[in-house]
Formats: structure tokens, C-alpha cells, sequence
């Protein structure tokens, strides 16, 4: 087994909310993993998953149509979704710029 973090703190998820321009919107799956967005044997000794798949699946669907109906089709009301740490299906920290 590697000895290597999943995400990098030079290369992660932090760097590259950094480096974004606003608006911006940080959701982190807190006992998630990468594994739990693709094919989990594959990646499992590097990334292991979290304990509900589906639900991490729900937050990023969840997540992507907000982003877009938010942003592409100017609804306002549906941005507040990507920061409400209390409506996710799963446990998130939440960030935005």
C-alpha cells in the first residue's frame, strides 16, 4: 500500500476553491472518499470509500443541479442548497465565495 494522502494539500480540494474565481462553493463530503464516486475495487487501498454510497451519489447530483440551475438559469433559490450543511444526505462542511 502507498503512503500518499488521496487529496494533497498542494494539489486537493482547498487549492482549487483557492484558486477560483467568485462565485465559488466548497461542499466536502466528511466521511466520504474519491471511491465512492467510481468504481470502488478499483481505488479502494488508495481512497476507501464512506458508508453510504448513495447518498454521496444524491450529494453530488444534488449539488451539480443547483450549481447549474443556480448559475445558468439565474435561480437564485438555488444556491443556497450547495452551502446547507443540514439538507445534505450525507455530513458536509460548506464554503463559498
Amino acid at each position: 500500500m502507498f503512503d500518499i494522502p488521496c487529496a494533497p494539500e498542494e494539489a486537493g480540494y482547498n487549492h482549487f476553491f483557492d484558486n477560483n474565481p467568485s462565485p465559488s462553493w466548497l461542499v466536502v463530503a466528511t466521511t466520504h472518499g474519491h471511491a465512492d464516486m467510481i468504481d470502488e475495487e478499483d481505488y479502494q487501498e488508495f481512497c476507501p470509500g464512506g458508508p453510504d454510497r448513495e447518498g454521496m451519489r444524491a450529494l453530488t447530483a444534488g449539488s451539480l443541479a443547483a450549481f447549474f440551475s443556480g448559475i445558468l438559469q439565474k435561480n437564485k433559490k438555488a444556491l443556497p442548497v450547495l452551502s446547507d450543511v443540514d439538507a445534505a444526505p450525507v455530513p458536509i462542511t460548506a464554503a463559498s465565495k
